[in-house]
């Protein structure tokens, strides 16, 4: 993944607000998995994935313990992917797809750029499916 990130850092520019007042944020990518289908969201902190994680579970809308699937990322790769796989599951509306909003709104200047460096990662790091959706 190390390798993946490298190059995504050459394209992407990872930098976030907390980035340049001195803060660095760990961002994952997790799921979840109820009764009534599937969610996919980011979170971020200063901590270690699993520590991430369980505050969010803490406080989280969906019930349910959930599972990280990414990270650390840059910001900009985990809004890109947070929003693949919102769509690689049918979107929003879907059944079975818990979300009910985008990771990237559909008219946000910078969907085509998240979106872009997310897939350059997910090429990098070999989780990509022949159908275009992360291999999870």
């Amino acid at each position: 993944m190390a390798n993946a990130l490298q190059t995504v850092a050459l394209c992407c520019n990872p930098r976030t607000k907390s980035d340049r007042a001195g803060k660095k944020d760990n961002i994952i990518i997790y799921k979840k998995k109820t009764g009534d289908g599937e969610y996919y969201g980011r979170a971020s902190g200063n901590a270690s994935n699993d520590d991430i994680l369980g505050r969010r579970n803490g406080n989280h809308h969906v019930a349910g313990d959930g599972n990280v699937i990414f990270g650390p990322l840059p910001y900009p790769v985990a809004r890109g992917i947070e929003q693949i796989l919102i769509h690689c599951a049918g979107g929003i509306g879907a059944r079975g797809l818990i979300n009910k909003i985008n990771g990237v709104g559909p008219k946000g200047l910078s969907r085509g750029g998240y979106i872009k460096c997310a897939l350059q990662f997910l090429e990098k790091a070999g989780g990509l499916g022949d159908d275009g959706c992360p291999a999870l």
